[in-house]
């Protein structure tokens, strides 16, 4: 007997409608920075393609872009702003590690075991932690949003997508400063900082960034004793340093630092309903989102920080090779109380160290009717958690300390050949071998607060390999000078993993999907407006789907399939030289 199940969900979001008269918009922002191009409405250059700079409405790939002008006009600050600008993009958290969603793929397992189904690169460093995703963007020139499968042009590959942020470059011929300063209610405030200076002209110069963010609590604790959360305390930042070797030859070392002490609310929302236990401070705000009743500390205390050297060299007329090696680290402490009032039921306590080390080779080759891009990547990770899940009443506390290792490497590459000034034809493949390692796999059951062991389970060490191909077809047509269509068939690919609170030996086996996809991108009225739409289908197989089946244990299976099939839309115009209007739609099924 077989039973089958189907779940279905439907979505329309106005992702935004934004309307700005710059003369006044930023009235509240206290600035001393130089002037730039004071339109918000302009020709964004993008790098996504890989093989060089391409306008965004000339660019077939279905995708948002935001200069650094933009993101200070509009205050983003981290990806989770991204989302109100972006069709298709939505963002969620689990004690505020990220869980990034493009056109409805993503994880929300964000424990050890577990890689994201839509990912962030950061000057093309692939950060592989939602501990990491929701830093503060700092000293940033732009920001791209890709949507749909990323495996031929991107060291990691991304079945959902992926989030490209692109720092500036030091100035190797001029001296740059910049300092804005914003303050709020709620005792807010964020400083930042920039300076570029030249040390030897056109051949060094050095760039440094910082930013500062404060702000009281957004909710006010009424539990005895208890601090009021939902505050914000985080400071980062970002160095680099430029190199031009020769007219042929640059180096750029980046490094960067992000620290985050802010307390946490564990939970989603306010209570709207009755509360189990019936405790009379968290029923009596039941409904109010501006006060809780939590009688454990819960907090963030966490630090990332990261290297990368990038060596870009000309070796001809026609061909450039890329190196980009890379190594982050992230430290996470977060307590949280998961029953969210001021009945002793619950606390969960996590800590996680990882690090990574990644190389990326690419070489790109252009000619007159032919675009080449060939990649090589190296990824290798440690994960080693502890999760303690306490149940008070118990006096009893679950403890798990999972080590996962991590080891993929991957080839890669895409050609595209202009067969007409109005029509170009693109190819692509990836080949990609992981291998995953439960080093460690340890469940215990502790008296809460001691060393007292009362059961003890150790499961045999698991082992996941991946070996998959994932290929890409497109087709460009260029009716005029303001018309770009495009349609692109390519496969994407997760690799499987573990499901960490699981107490039998068992993981998750790779999803994969078939993406096809249409587009048209279009320039109006003179330009004074653009549009860009794109429609898609997916078919997937073994979707790897999270279930919780009690406080503290997930698990993580595969579904035979899914579909997903959507639309979205942006426009962007010129009304007058002061005032612009900008939007965009999605609809997901």
């Amino acid at each position: 007997m077989q039973r089958q199940t189907n779940l279905k969900n439907k979505t329309i979001a106005l992702t935004s409608v934004s309307v700005f008269c710059l003369t006044a918009f930023n009235t509240f922002a206290i600035a001393a920075q130089e002037t730039r191009g004071s339109a918000l409405f302009e020709e964004i250059v993008v790098t996504a393609t890989k093989v060089g700079e391409t306008s965004l409405q000339d660019t077939a790939i279905a995708m948002t872009a935001f200069s650094d002008q933009y993101l200070a006009d509009m205050m983003i600050t981290d990806v989770r702003d991204l989302a109100m600008m972006t069709p298709g993009l939505t963002l969620s958290s689990n004690s505020n590690m990220a869980q990034i969603y493009i056109r409805g793929i993503g994880s929300n397992n964000v424990f050890a075991g577990s890689d994201p189904s839509s990912t962030i690169h950061y000057d093309g460093v692939y950060l592989a932690r939602p501990q990491s995703g929701f830093a503060n963007f700092v000293d940033v020139e732009r920001v791209e949003v890709l949507r749909g499968p990323q495996g031929t042009l991107y060291g990691r590959n991304s079945v959902g997508g992926t989030i490209n942020i692109v720092s500036r470059r030091p100035s190797l011929d001029s001296f740059k400063a910049e300092g804005v300063f914003n303050i709020g209610n709620k005792s807010f405030y964020r400083g930042e900082g920039y300076i570029s200076v030249p040390i030897v002209s056109d051949k060094l110069a050095v760039s440094i960034a910082a930013q500062k963010s404060d702000r009281g609590a957004f909710r006010e604790n009424i539990a005895p004793g208890g601090h009021d959360v939902d505050d914000e305390d985080i400071q980062s930042f970002r160095g680099q340093v430029l190199w031009k070797v020769s007219d042929h030859v640059d180096i750029i070392a980046r490094a960067d630092y992000y620290e985050d002490d802010s307390t946490l609310y564990s939970g989603s929302s306010s209570p709207i309903g009755p509360l189990a236990g019936n405790p009379p401070l968290a029923s009596s705000i039941i409904g109010n989102s501006r006060k809780v009743a939590m009688n454990a500390p819960s907090f963030i205390d966490r630090e990332t920080y990261g290297f990368s050297l990038e060596l870009n060299a000309t070796v001809t007329d026609n061909w450039s090779l890329k190196s980009l090696t890379a190594y982050r680290r992230n430290d996470n402490f977060i307590a949280s109380d998961p029953d969210t009032t001021e009945i002793d039921a619950a606390r969960t306590l996590l800590w996680e160290d990882q690090d990574q080390i990644s190389q990326e080779f690419n070489a790109i080759g252009s000619y007159d009717s032919l675009n080449l891009f060939f990649g090589l990547f190296y990824l290798k990770e440690n994960i080693d958690s502890i999760i303690e899940v306490q149940a008070r009443p118990t006096g009893r506390s679950t403890k798990m300390n999972p080590i996962v290792d991590t080891e993929t490497w991957a080839a890669f590459g895409q050609l595209q050949y202009n067969v007409t000034d109005s029509v170009t034809l693109t190819a692509g493949g990836r080949y990609t071998e992981e291998t995953k390692d439960w080093v460690k796999n340890y469940h215990g059951t502790f008296i809460t607060g001691t060393d007292t062991q009362l059961t003890d389970l150790n499961l045999p060490p698991e082992q996941q390999k991946s070996k998959e191909f994932t290929p890409k077809l497109g087709i460009e047509l260029r009716p005029n000078s303001d018309y770009l269509i495009y349609a692109t068939v390519s496969r994407g690919f997760k690799s499987g993993g573990f499901n960490i609170t699981a107490t039998v030996p068992g993981g998750y086996d790779p999803e994969t999907l078939w993406a096809y996809e249409v587009g048209v991108n279009g320039r109006h009225l003179d330009g004074r407006f653009t549009s860009r739409l794109s429609a898609f289908y997916y078919d997937y197989k073994d979707l790897q789907v999270q279930a919780f089946i009690v406080p503290g244990v997930a698990s993580i299976t595969n579904a035979a399939s899914a579909k997903l099939k959507g639309v979205e839309a942006e426009i962007s115009g010129q009304i007058t030289d002061e005032f612009v209007i900008r939007g965009s739609l999605s609809y997901l099924d």
